[in-house]
């Protein structure tokens, strides 16, 4: 039989339909604290399975579904108007490797790769600050790629400046328009523009917990969706469950999830920083040890500032009719 919280706090996860962020929205239920668990959905059908999934698994009836498309600004900020009430804790989980096109320009003149890594969570993260409705905490997923993982050919983002004009270049994808670029490339560069985004963020909002947690190599995702078969199928039911675990380079999804709830909860994690394994599982430490650049102010602001223009070019073009639907919450 199912049970209502007796916790007063709000919860939003953005990418909650599978994966991390729907484990991550089932153990922040569990913890008591939430009256509402909002679950963002692009698919708001699928968000719908979830909500159904997560409440038969759990036995509470705290989840709600938001419809949240995070590749498309003006439909984040329709999201946002139709909140009810305002979020304690929010959990920027959305991301991956921008689909099958993470190159592809979105309307909103960013690689589809950046859109749905840092954009989205940009425009989400400054609704919520504009409108008073962020109470208490704001985690973003993030990524060992960010700083290199040579053990899976991922090399670290070639930083050159620093300045907000590299950056904006990232943004753009014109940095990447000389030489061809691969997937793997294109996403190091997003994790490592929204965990410098997000050590700015937590300087200028020092009264909010703010801070990145890379959930670290974890099976049971949707990364290997972007691999053709049968690659698609060796990655997600072998070398994700089997081999990276069996070198220490992997762990279980409630382990990756776990990572996020505890950046949300536990104060031993502390705000401004990067988290991260020292490789991609295992021990977590701030990532600022591997590469300093990421705890450098300077560089910090100049990633933010290139985000900031983004999301103020949003805000200015003109009101456009959300493909949103859903009730408020």
């Amino acid at each position: 039989m199912s049970t209502q919280h007796k916790g007063k706090a709000v919860a939003l996860v953005t990418g909650a339909n599978s994966g991390i962020g729907k484990d991550v929205a089932r153990q922040l239920a569990l913890t008591g604290r939430y009256s509402a668990v909002l679950i963002g959905s692009r698919d708001l059908h699928k968000g719908e399975t979830t909500r159904i999934e997560l409440e038969r698994h759990t036995g509470l009836r705290v989840f709600q579904v938001v419809g949240l498309n995070l590749s498309d600004a003006a439909e984040v900020r329709a999201a946002v108007a139709r909140l009810s009430r305002p979020v304690d804790d929010l959990v920027m989980n959305a991301g991956g490797f921008g689909g099958r096109d993470p190159f592809r320009i979105t309307r909103d003149g960013v690689t589809e790769i950046i859109a749905s890594n840092v954009l989205g969570h940009a425009v989400l993260l400054d609704e919520l600050l504009q409108r008073d409705l962020l109470m208490r905490s704001a985690v973003l997923a993030g990524s060992e790629a960010a700083r290199g993982v040579p053990q899976m050919g991922i090399k670290r983002p070639a930083l050159q400046s620093g300045s907000v004009e590299e950056f904006a270049a990232v943004c753009n994808g014109s940095i990447f328009r000389q030489d061809k670029v691969s997937m793997n490339a294109g996403y190091a560069w997003a994790k490592l523009v929204g965990a410098l985004w997000m050590g700015h963020m937590a300087r200028i909002h020092p009264e909010l917990r703010m801070l990145t947690m890379s959930p670290g190599g974890t099976a049971g995702t949707g990364a290997a969706d972007i691999y053709p078969q049968p690659a698609r199928f060796l990655v997600k039911h072998v070398i994700m469950p089997g081999l990276m675990p069996l070198f220490g380079m992997g762990h279980r999804l409630e382990v990756g999830a776990k990572r996020l709830v505890d950046a949300v909860l536990d104060d031993r994690f502390h705000p401004g920083l990067f988290y991260a394994s020292r490789k991609t599982a295992g021990e977590i430490i701030d990532q600022a040890e591997l590469f300093p650049a990421l705890s450098d102010p300077t560089v910090q602001d100049n990633a933010a500032e290139a985000v900031r223009r983004l999301v103020e070019a949003d805000r200015r073009r003109p009101t456009q009719t959300a493909a949103i639907s859903g009730v408020a919450v």
